[in-house]
């Protein structure tokens, strides 16, 4: 699988998802509730990978719990998930 996409944020524009320099993705034909959720999960993707990879490490080595909390805290609200 190739991690070429789309650079993000992307964003939900009327009747149509476009990337970060307005470029056109897809219309929302579908569900609009469904465009949005792709765009959070998206937008959120790196984020909750980075967080999580953070504190995976951390578990191993010990390092600074809070810092990791609050990177998947910020993450977690970014993806528009309860915390």
């Amino acid at each position: 699988m190739s991690n070429e996409h789309t650079p993000t944020p992307w964003k939900v524009d009327g009747a149509s998802v476009r990337g970060a320099s307005g470029e056109w993705l897809f219309d929302e034909w579908f569900v609009p509730a469904n465009a949005e959720f792709i765009v959070r999960a998206v937008n959120a993707h790196d984020d909750l990978v980075a967080a999580l990879k953070e504190a995976r490490a951390g578990i191993w080595s010990g390092c600074d719990t809070v810092r990791s909390i609050a990177k998947i805290d910020a993450a977690l609200a970014k993806a528009g998930a309860d915390q």
